[in-house]
């Protein structure tokens, strides 16, 4: 009986490993450090807390909830560490006792990842991958649309209160470019690749101005609303592979407000 009871145990490293067949950690960009950040890869886990960014408040909505584990998005640590103060999220992680599992840019490309969240959560049609692309997907939308109205689309299904847009030549856009998150020179592999619109969380001045040059329609609906939409499938997912513990979604929102 204790033996059976022993390999019902689920530990941080099951989770990673499942996490690796759906995000092979292999994909992610060579800035990234996405993985087992914090933590003992051979813990128990009975209760897990998911989120797009840890913060100081999902930490304490992770103790409160009694979880051994965190699993995000964005990892708290890319660049080296040289100090560990005692009010870093890293070393209130570590005191608490909770590991950390950030699955990055090896989820925002995954099939079923951020990218294909976003367009599933627009309603976006014929999702793929492309060869050129390096965080992109491309997709149709059902009814061509003018560039004010595919921004006032993005706006509503994510609710994200505002956008802005680069409005394009083309009044009838039907082939367009979804890359969550910060859009950067993947705005460009995608309107060469023939994307009449291209829609991101964020980019920069110079890539918008490329846009409205190129005649290509850019709408940037925020780094948050374009990436919180992976967390509650991959919740999902992680409720359905492993039963026995407790998967729970923390309460978060972007850090940004709009007038």
């Amino acid at each position: 009986m204790e033996e059976m009871e022993e390999n019902n145990i689920i530990t941080v490293l099951d989770i990673y490993e499942f996490i690796n067949t759906i995000a092979p950690y292999e994909t992610q960009a060579g800035f990234d450090n996405s993985g087992i950040l914090v933590g003992d890869i051979n813990g128990p886990v009975i209760s897990a807390m998911l989120a797009l960014d840890v913060t100081g408040d999902v930490i304490r909505q992770a103790q409160e909830a009694g979880c051994q584990l965190i699993i995000s998005h964005h990892p708290v640590m890319i660049n080296p560490i040289r100090r560990l103060p005692a009010d870093s999220i890293e070393y209130r992680l570590a005191n608490a006792g909770i590991a950390l599992i950030s699955a990055h840019t090896n989820l925002d490309v995954a099939k079923g990842g951020v990218n294909y969240c976003l367009a599933s959560q627009l309603g976006l049609l014929g999702l793929e991958t492309v060869d050129g692309a390096d965080f992109g997907i491309m997709a149709w939308l059902p009814t061509p649309m003018s560039p004010r109205d595919l921004a006032e689309l993005v706006r509503d299904r994510l609710g994200c209160g505002s956008v802005g847009y680069v409005e394009g030549l083309d009044d009838e856009i039907e082939r367009v470019a979804i890359i969550c998150g910060s859009g950067g020179a993947s705005i460009k592999q995608m309107i060469d690749i023939g994307a009449q619109a291209v829609i991101t969380g964020e980019a920069k001045h110079n890539e918008q101005r490329e846009a409205q040059e190129r005649g290509n329609t850019l709408v940037m609906a925020g780094h948050f609303p374009t990436e919180n939409v992976v967390v509650e499938p991959l919740c999902a997912r992680l409720r359905e592979q492993f039963p026995g513990v407790s998967f729970v979604m923390a309460e978060q929102t972007a850090p940004m407000k709009y007038l």
